[in-house]
């Protein structure tokens, strides 16, 4: 009796990866992460489902059979969108990436992009806008999340607004580590949750008195038996439906639109602090001074765990 022959993956629904599209996608992204990176499954996999609901309104069913039409027509829709002031720029851009993303791998070839760049302005990587944080709120916040059995979110917050760190760094911090080199160097070294894997000793975060608090506080909610914000027999799913949801709906009652408004506030601060002048976005003029200025956005650049100069601009102009 013969072998059964194997059927080809691109000869098969979705290239193998299961008969409907949403269940294909979601086993495409766990293969391609391992079964790990939780929050960037969860973020392609709902940038995508967009371009899904688009093919499929226009009959397809199967990724096998989307053609660079399809993805010029959605690049064109998302344009309109963009420019009817619907979605912003960022998300737009971001929205094209993971079609490209998603596509490549699904096709293990890159025939069908977006090209941004025909369709909308670059992304803008200047502050133009100072976020607005008032501390008090920010602090009335924290304290009723306290008190509503939500004290990791509240540190969470704090951690973000006086040390600039990313929410993924905020929530993976080894905090036991951070206590120590406060301590000993006034000083923390950012290591854990990094962006793209952008560990380096050379970015240190000064300790204030207002961030030895929020360590404090972080401290003393930190779960039994962990070295995190997260407990050893916690998915971070369930951490981010138990925590970071709460916590992001609580700031928007507060006026803090997101984490990020945390994190810019902080970088705007560190800069006056390194050179003695208002942060670009507050006062034009601090422009004209080229020498100060490098050296605030080295000190910004460096704190927020970049490595260019010029991803400085995004947070404090």
């Amino acid at each position: 009796m013969g072998r059964k022959k194997q059927v080809k993956p691109h000869m098969q629904p979705n290239f193998g990866h299961g008969k409907s599209v949403g269940f294909a996608l979601r086993n495409l992204l766990t293969d391609m992460y391992a079964d790990g990176h939780y929050s960037t499954v969860e973020t392609h996999y709902c940038r995508f489902s967009k371009f899904v609901d688009f093919f499929r309104a226009n009959g397809v069913r199967d990724v096998r059979y989307v053609t660079q039409g399809h993805a010029d027509a959605y690049a064109a829709s998302l344009k309109t969108e963009y420019e009817d002031g619907h979605l912003a720029l960022s998300y737009v851009h971001a929205l094209y990436s993971s079609v490209n993303v998603v596509m490549q791998h699904f096709r293990r070839d890159r025939k069908i992009r977006i090209k941004a760049s025909v369709y909308v302005p670059p992304r803008k990587y200047v502050c133009e806008v100072a976020p607005e944080v008032n501390d008090p709120s920010l602090n009335e916040a924290v304290e009723i999340m306290d008190n509503s059995g939500l004290g990791r979110a509240g540190a969470i917050a704090l951690l973000c607004r006086h040390f600039g760190v990313r929410l993924r760094e905020a929530c993976l911090a080894n905090l036991e580590r951070w206590d120590e080199e406060a301590r000993k160097t006034g000083y923390v070294r950012i290591l854990d949750g990094t962006k793209g894997g952008r560990r380096s000793d050379l970015r240190q975060i000064k300790v204030t008195s207002e961030a030895q608090a929020a360590l404090e506080m972080a401290m003393s909610v930190k779960p039994k038996g962990s070295k995190n914000l997260i407990a050893p027999e916690e998915s971070y799913k369930k951490f981010k439906n138990k925590i970071i949801s709460p916590l992001r709906k609580l700031l928007k009652d507060y006026g803090i639109v997101n984490l990020r408004i945390l994190r810019t506030f902080y970088m705007i601060e560190l800069f006056e602090r390194e050179t003695g002048m208002k942060a670009p976005v507050l006062d034009k003029s601090s422009l004209d001074n080229e020498e100060l200025l490098k050296r605030g956005y080295e000190a910004v650049a460096r704190a927020a765990g970049h490595n260019r100069i010029g991803i400085a601009r995004a947070y404090v102009g």
